[in-house]
């Protein structure tokens, strides 16, 4: 019995793109594929779209969230 793929896609503001990406991946003749798809705090309707794939059995959503300014000071020198 062959094992499942999984297929991770990154995102960061692609929207108009995501439903061809996502259904080419998941449109396979080898159906046992398993989508995540990991947005970096898209700032367009890209949450919207792949929360609609992963309301389905075969896709997973993992969303960051946006970086507020302390974040980037503690990674630029490591202190505030």
């Amino acid at each position: 019995m062959p094992s499942r793929v999984r297929v991770v896609m990154p995102n960061y503001n692609h929207a108009q793109h995501l439903p061809k990406r996502s259904d080419s991946i998941l449109d396979q003749t080898f159906q046992d594929i398993e989508l995540i798809v990991l947005d970096d705090a898209s700032t367009d309707n890209s949450q919207e779209i792949i929360e609609s794939y992963s309301k389905g059995q075969r896709a997973k959503a993992i969303f960051n969230r946006p970086r507020r300014a302390e974040d980037r000071l503690l990674a630029a020198d490591g202190r505030l």
